[in-house]
């Protein structure tokens, strides 16, 4: 930012105009698509189709925030400013389930819950945009295209983009699947249960986002020698920290899930949590 001021404003406003295009084309792709996927893929035996699609409309397009939510991250990353990162994902992450409790305790019905997720997903957007803003301006952060920073950063774009997919699919393909199998009721058990086992894994993040400056010089230095050295203990507080915690979470789960669902649905989910704990752990050993 300091070497090349006009040039990284042009890129972050091509940039924004991709991710709120991409965000827009997928959002309006959701809306319209609902209907046909709740009567050719979700099973709803408990609620009809007006509803199913309705939830699936607000759900899908809130969850779709992630993609211009992960342009302001990367931002961050790039400042090396990555205690913001840690404080508004811990703190959204904390606020959705805290409201979830509360709505499910106090008997909220099912769209109370899926409000209350599609208003977190919001607000965790929009506190990454004022964050930014801070950094770079509310003007540079409008959308607007420039050919000449897209020229110039068009393969390593092609790049992550390649890597975001393959780990949206990585980290999605269980829900697509479980959600065509079982019906919609049961498959929401899941959904609460794979969003509460994924909160563990901003430990893993934590941490490697804590990593990424050293490990940035030095790869821009290619000490190899000196990264290795760094990488290596790293890695293995990763795998090893997080283990206890994973287990925690399977002994948890039956008294947590008969509290804030039932006991039939504590029951069910015991092998799906077990299962889940142990993919989440593959994939945070991944993170560093």
């Amino acid at each position: 930012l300091d070497d090349e001021p006009v040039y990284v404003r042009k890129l972050i406003r091509t940039a924004s105009l991709f991710y709120w295009s991409a965000y827009a084309l997928l959002a309006v792709a959701v809306y319209r698509a609902a209907p046909f996927l709740v009567e050719k893929w979700i099973h709803s035996k408990t609620m009809d189709a007006a509803t199913a699609t309705r939830m699936l409309q607000i759900l899908g397009m809130a969850a779709l925030v992630a993609l211009p939510r992960s342009f302001y991250v990367s931002l961050l990353r790039g400042l090396q400013r990555m205690e913001f990162i840690n404080l508004i994902d811990v703190g959204t992450s904390a606020l959705q389930q805290l409201g979830i409790i509360v709505i499910l305790s106090f008997g909220g019905g099912l769209f109370a819950a899926v409000d209350w997720l599609a208003l977190c997903f919001v607000l965790g957007l929009l506190t990454y945009m004022l964050v930014c803003a801070q950094f770079f301006s509310f003007r540079a952060l409008l959308p607007g295209f420039f050919p000449a920073a897209a020229r110039r950063n068009f393969g390593f774009a092609a790049s992550m983009i390649a890597i975001s997919v393959l780990s949206m699919v990585h980290m999605q393909a269980d829900k697509l699947i479980v959600s065509k199998l079982l019906p919609i009721g049961v498959f929401g058990f899941y959904a609460v249960a794979s969003g509460a086992v994924s909160r563990a894994n901003l430990l893993s993040g934590a941490i490697a986002q804590a990593a990424f400056p050293v490990f940035s010089t030095l790869s821009q230095a290619r000490d190899q020698t000196s990264f290795l050295a760094q990488y290596r203990p790293l890695q293995d507080l990763v795998c090893l920290a997080t283990v206890p915690v994973y287990a925690a979470i399977v002994f948890a789960a039956g008294p947590l899930f008969t509290y804030l669902l039932n006991a039939e649905a504590a029951r069910l989910l015991l092998l799906p949590v077990a299962f889940l704990c142990l993919g989440f752990y593959m994939n945070g050993t991944l993170q560093v």
